[in-house]
């Protein structure tokens, strides 16, 4: 007989993957295999698989924003012109028109800096938590911690 203990949709995906099957019938819990589910059911920690989860939202949601603003072959530019710059600043001063393109470029990456930090503190939020079902509800999207 399994002593079920609710853990989320995340448990049962769980015994799903590890080749087990686990039902209700009439207020009992019927399982494939009783030990290996009872195992999975003990050792499955809504919390930290929650938590998991969360956080790589979280990085999917810095991710998006900050392609929103400078998307991947952008970064590669303006680092490989950054590099360029440092050379040029190494050998003489930078023209007027250098400078303003070294602040646009800081600018950007001000912007994407302020993300991931954002990004940290939301993600440090999700760890704090200690209430599996809350965490799962937060749409972190929307956290306040986003720069606005």
């Amino acid at each position: 007989m399994i002593a079920y203990v609710e853990k989320g949709a995340a448990l049962h995906d769980a015994i799903r993957k590890a080749g087990h099957g686990l039902r209700e019938e009439n207020g009992v819990w019927i399982a494939s295999d009783d030990q290996a589910v009872q195992a999975i059911i003990d050792s499955f920690d809504p919390l930290a698989d929650m938590q998991a989860k969360k956080i790589a939202a979280v990085k999917d949601e810095a991710r998006r924003r900050i392609l929103l603003i400078i998307p991947d072959w952008k970064q590669a530019n303006l680092t490989a012109r950054a590099a360029e710059m440092a050379k040029l600043r190494s050998e003489r001063a930078w023209t007027a028109e250098e400078q303003a393109e070294w602040d646009a470029g800081q600018a950007l990456w001000d912007q994407v800096k302020a993300i991931r930090a954002a990004s940290d503190r939301v993600e440090a939020d999700v760890m704090a938590a200690s209430d599996w079902k809350a965490i799962e509800k937060a749409d972190l999207a929307k956290s306040n911690r986003w720069p606005k």
